[in-house]
């Protein structure tokens, strides 16, 4: 990319004196981590061009800056950028790039930057000190960006766990590498709100301002009549709890029978349902369901699952079909009762009952699918992914092993999980008694394993864990699962002890470098102030090169990202050129605590 004035070389020279209040050392130190990651010819083959006369170079590197100078706005970064004395030797043009520059600058196409993020994570698994491991992890998780504006696009009602409660707000889903020796964000995307939970929540309101209670006995009649006078009749209802029992069903029947419009329906029975057989006795719910998984099944290839169906009476209505649900494993995935009519209609209710119970984020397990595919393409050498209780569903972690390059799924596991041993169901917090702890040499931990049998999976290693103080006492105790059985429960505990490092990352980026510091009302303007854009060059390429500096040097190997900012980049330095080269003399308390050659 051409220059009206050429880049000097920067050298850096101890000095005889302590250095007096100059310029910050963190402009040089960005430049030259930003010229050995390549971005200069990055952003050039991107076609990213000059804004109001102004590199694009120039303006990312200047982008790159916000954390260490510390400030929360553009406005803000284009006065200290300006300010700045380093910066003026390296960036002739500095005067020139002002806040109106830096925003019109964030108005490139999205792709854009999402390439460039990409391109220098591949940039970075070329060089030795940065290269990724296959004995590292990707690390998954997500993180709520609580906002007030309600006018703000996209906004929705989400469940920040840091306040324990529902706020507005958006969330953040994203990986992150780590390994022993060092750890830098890969990529991230907006978990939205989808239109089938504003529907949700648009009939919750309605409901609650109808004083309609669906746990009530003929609740469900009343909901469904409210919907056709709105004009929203559905297709089909769900029956469960009180509004399971004849009348109930009758109603429904006569609803249709009035309408042009029919209302099918899809009932959730349980042991306590008076379900009869053809003589007139009530059937006992184990039984009825042996009975019933026993019968031939209508096979759903595409979907993977089987219907059994067997008659039965509803005391006080009628015949009903039965219908048994299990998947190729034949793991049971439920019962239903359906009104006797065609197969073809049985299965679509209970493949869109199926649907509607997946979890409410389940498109945010589907972003973080794109995800890890994302950094596999991008050249992340890992092959486990470490994430918390809340990814481990079944689908989910099946999908991740169809990766390429994906071994293992690593994560916590919730104690009311059930899992075989044996055969036998079992809470996973019932199981501690038949696993033999011992003490993890030179920790204050125990640790011991269990391989048991995961329902529609198959066999899985579950490690227990025990966090003890300085007198042995228990401190924590936690349950880690591996679907890769043949893992030791020393690696698999390693795996999940560095997938901490996103959890470390979250904060820092919200502290030191603005991840959630905007305040847009167009959502397109959000993306690129906060996702894929500028805060993406914010947050996560400046995170990077931040933690790149860690491998440049190895006394900042003990350092966390804040203490290098502080410690590091916010240095302060003196300036001299000399024969077109730029000498940075440093302090000898700064040469001798980060070893910078004399």
């Amino acid at each position: 990319m051409a220059r009206d004035k050429a880049t000097p070389q920067i050298r850096f020279v101890v000095d005889e004196a302590e250095v007096t209040p100059t310029p910050q050392a963190s402009a040089v130190i960005v430049q030259r981590l930003f010229q050995q990651l390549g971005l200069d010819s990055l952003l050039a083959e991107l076609g990213l061009e000059k804004q109001h006369g102004v590199s694009a170079e120039d303006v990312v590197l200047v982008l790159l800056l916000f954390s260490s100078y510390g400030v929360d706005s553009v406005a803000k970064l284009g006065e200290k950028a300006q300010k700045d004395k380093a910066l003026a030797e390296i960036l002739p043009d500095v005067k020139a790039i002002t806040g109106k520059v830096i925003l019109y600058f964030e108005n490139h196409a999205p792709r854009q930057w999402e390439q460039l993020l990409d391109a220098c994570l591949q940039r970075m698994q070329q060089e030795l000190r940065f290269v990724s491991q296959a004995t590292g992890i990707l690390a998954l998780d997500d993180s709520p960006l609580p906002k007030t504006g309600k006018k703000m696009e996209n906004i929705g009602v989400i469940y920040d766990h840091t306040q324990d409660r529902y706020v507005l707000g958006y969330v953040l889903v994203s990986t992150f590498y780590a390994d022993e020796k060092k750890g830098y964000p890969v990529n991230f995307q907006f978990r939205l709100v989808s239109e089938e939970e504003r529907q949700e929540l648009e009939q919750q309101r309605l409901r609650k301002a109808a004083e309609i209670d669906l746990r009530c006995k003929g609740s469900l009649v009343q909901w469904v009549e409210l919907l056709e006078r709105e004009g929203h009749k559905p297709e089909w209802v769900e029956v469960s709890g009180a509004n399971l029992e004849a009348g109930t069903l009758r109603a429904l029947d006569e609803s249709n029978s009035a309408s042009s419009q029919e209302v099918s329906w899809l009932a959730l029975p349980n042991s306590r349902t008076p379900l009869l057989n053809g003589s007139g006795n009530r059937w006992k719910w184990d039984e009825l369901c042996r009975v019933a998984v026993r019968r031939q099944p209508v096979v759903l290839e595409t979907e993977g699952l089987n219907l059994h169906c067997k008659t039965v009476v509803l005391q006080g209505y009628e015949e009903v079909d039965f219908i048994a649900v299990t998947d190729r494993g034949g793991n049971s995935l439920g019962f239903f009762l359906h009104r006797k009519g065609s197969c073809l209609a049985r299965s679509q209710h209970v493949l869109a009952y199926l649907a509607r119970r997946e979890p409410k984020d389940s498109n945010k397990l589907k972003i973080a699918l794109d995800l890890v595919t994302r950094a596999k393409t991008s050249g992340i050498a890992a092959r486990t992914v470490a994430c918390d209780a809340w990814y481990f569903v079944l689908w989910f972690v099946s999908e991740l092993r169809q990766i390429e390059g994906i071994d293992r799924v690593v994560s916590k596991l919730k104690s009311d999980e059930t899992v075989l041993v044996g055969g036998q169901p079992g809470r996973v917090d019932s199981l501690w008694e038949q696993v033999a702890l011992r003490h993890q040499r030179g920790q204050y931990r125990q640790i011991g394993s269990l391989v048991v049998e995961w329902p529609g999976w198959g066999p899985i290693k579950c490690v227990f864990v025990r966090e003890l103080d300085t007198c042995f006492r228990v401190q924590a105790q936690y349950v880690l699962v591996c679907t890769d059985i043949s893992w030791s429960k020393e690696k698999i505990l390693r795996a999940y002890k560095l997938r901490w490092a996103i959890e470390v990352f979250y904060r820092t980026a919200k502290q030191r470098f603005g991840l959630d510091a905007f305040h847009h009302r167009i959502f397109a303007e959000i993306v690129c102030h906060v996702t894929l854009r500028t805060r993406r060059v914010r947050v996560f390429l400046a995170y990077c090169l931040t933690a790149a500096s860690k491998q440049m040097n190895e006394t900042l190997l003990a350092l966390n990202i804040c203490q290098i900012i502080d410690l590091y980049l916010r240095a302060l330095v003196r300036l001299e050129r000399v024969k077109g080269e730029l000498y940075v003399f440093v302090s000898p308390t700064f040469a001798s605590a980060f070893g910078v050659p004399s």
